[in-house]
């Protein structure tokens, strides 16, 4: 289950401990995120590498402000869950617009980036970024470097997240060079915030791209904190951007999407909603259980009423 950490399938899987669970799920995934911003701080400070120490700070920002959310007023429980479901989404929809950028080789799998990249920065003798004119020139000496068959797959696994993350801001970076638009860590929450489409992230930049802008910073439209005319200037030229990526829809319905993405953006609880359907495949006979033990605070049950996570008959809740 979770993309930090594989302590939910084990767990999960075994009927005597179902009963608690979720919150093991959710304690497993929560110590997984810091142990992944721990080690990245720790690679950002310590990298011989220019690019790497860059790429791994701008990672251990990322993972640093959505530690907010495990903390704020989703809880102990949906604050973790909704992190390890968010940044599993950027990470495919960062990854999946490089590909179409063609910045990277099609089906280039993140983590494996990320171990590379950090692998490569233990050998002071070898090629460095700055010696290629690409990224992916960078990347495909790497993997001659390190083929296939020499990743250590069990280290690989037990630091996936961190790996993954690390290696979606490598493709951030290629990204910003190719489309000379800088993708700060606010652009990258937003995109999980709202779980944005690939088509949708790609309608932002060609809107930001086509007004002139060299900053990708979703965050501040969708917060409203821009000068009113700034603000009418962006969503009209997004509206346009929109239409091209989806010819299908009315205006309406794109507005009413542009919404969505402002009420998830500052609130917390919306996110719920926003990943009602992946909680309800992923966690759904968990939250169950927990409902029916009556192991969930009345916080968490209402929120998950809210959002018609699990919608069964409610049950009463803990105090």
């Amino acid at each position: 289950m979770g993309f930090f950490s594989a302590i939910g399938s084990a767990i999960s899987s075994v009927g005597s401990f179902i009963s608690s669970g979720i919150r093991s799920v959710a304690s497993g995934i929560a110590s997984a995120v810091t142990g992944a911003i721990s080690t990245i701080g720790n690679l950002a400070s310590k990298a011989i590498s220019g690019f790497l120490g860059s790429i791994a700070g701008k990672a251990f920002g990322l993972l640093k402000g959505l530690s907010g959310i495990m903390t704020g007023p989703l809880g102990p429980i949906l604050g973790p869950i909704i992190v390890d479901l968010l940044v599993k989404l950027v990470v495919k929809v960062i990854s999946k617009i490089a590909e179409e950028a063609e910045v990277v080789e099609k089906n280039e799998k993140p983590e494996e980036i990320g171990y590379r990249l950090e692998e490569a920065d233990k050998h002071e003798d070898w090629k460095k970024r700055d010696e290629f004119k690409s990224f992916k020139e960078y990347y495909a000496y790497l993997k001659e470097q390190i083929p296939a068959e020499e990743i250590d797959t069990l280290q690989l696994q037990k630091n996936i997240g961190m790996y993954s993350v690390l290696g979606m801001q490598a493709e951030v970076s290629a990204l910003e060079e190719k489309f000379g638009l800088r993708i700060p860590k606010t652009t990258l929450i937003e995109i999980g915030r709202s779980a944005m489409e690939v088509k949708e992230v790609q309608a932002f930049i060609r809107a930001f791209d086509e007004l002139g802008y060299k900053n990708l910073n979703i965050s501040e439209y969708l917060k409203g904190t821009l000068p009113a005319g700034e603000l009418e200037r962006i969503t009209a030229a997004l509206l346009d951007s929109l239409k091209f990526y989806f010819p299908e829809k009315s205006e309406g319905d794109l507005l009413t999407r542009l919404n969505e993405m402002r009420r998830a953006s500052s609130d917390d609880k919306v996110l719920v909603s926003v990943y009602k359907d992946d909680l309800q495949k992923e966690y759904g006979a968990e939250f169950q259980q927990a409902r029916q033990n009556k192991e969930l605070s009345e916080d968490t049950v209402k929120i998950l009423d809210d959002a018609k996570v699990n919608d069964t008959p409610k049950v009463e809740a803990t105090s």
